[in-house]
């Protein structure tokens, strides 16, 4: 799969606030296995529990909201990522910037409680059944972000659609645009990758 196919989901993952005695930060699961959760009205999808078996996670970003030019955290950086029974388990140390501390009372109040995560997909297969189609994630190739984000939507990819055609030999669905302003900001960053350039490097140079 072409490293152009990217995709963002809004996850369904808890998010929370440290304990009080720990230096500032957010932790909780920025993807949950075996949730279902329908895309934009247009098929039902699931990451499965070996879909981050071979990812390379040592140079994912944090952001909020899908923002590039303040990221909050990279890997071994203030981002920690794990893998459990239950998920991508992250635990983030907030920069001592006005937007860390505003983003932690913001978690804390209960006004930001969405997670994200930007991806690129090396295997999924699709199930016709009654209702809409199950798309299940069974490899991830990269895993480029994790964000915070207040937007209640699970927006829907033109790359998923595209996927769902391809297996189901349908006719093409309409294109559906995503709810997230950003998105379509976030795809063409990782677009403009030049070529020979590692994912990681450019986004790291993108940052910067």
């Amino acid at each position: 799969m072409s490293k152009k196919n990217t995709e963002l989901r809004i996850s369904s993952a808890s998010l929370s606030t440290r304990a009080a005695e720990s230096a500032p930060g957010l932790t909780g699961y920025a993807v949950k296995f075996d949730d279902v959760t329908t895309i934009g009205d247009q098929f039902d999808e699931v990451v499965s529990r070996d879909a981050f078996k071979n990812v390379d996670m040592s140079n994912v970003f944090a952001l909020y909201n899908h923002d590039w030019n303040t990221p909050l955290a990279r890997s071994g950086r203030g981002l920690d990522l794990t893998i459990d029974e239950t998920g991508l388990r992250f635990d983030l140390t907030l920069p001592d910037t006005t937007a860390g501390r505003d983003l932690q009372e913001l978690v804390r109040t209960g006004v930001v409680e969405g997670m994200s995560f930007g991806f690129t997909i090396e295997e999924d297969n699709w199930e016709k059944r009654d209702g809409l189609p199950l798309r299940t994630i069974n490899a991830i190739d990269e895993l480029f972000e994790i964000t915070v984000t207040p937007v209640p939507a699970y927006p829907t990819t033109e790359v998923g659609l595209r996927s769902m055609d391809a297996a189901l030999n349908e006719a093409p669905p309409e294109e559906v645009d995503s709810p997230h302003p950003l998105t379509a900001a976030a795809r063409e960053i990782v677009d403009a990758k030049p070529e020979g350039l590692e994912l990681g490097e450019w986004l790291t140079k993108v940052a910067e």
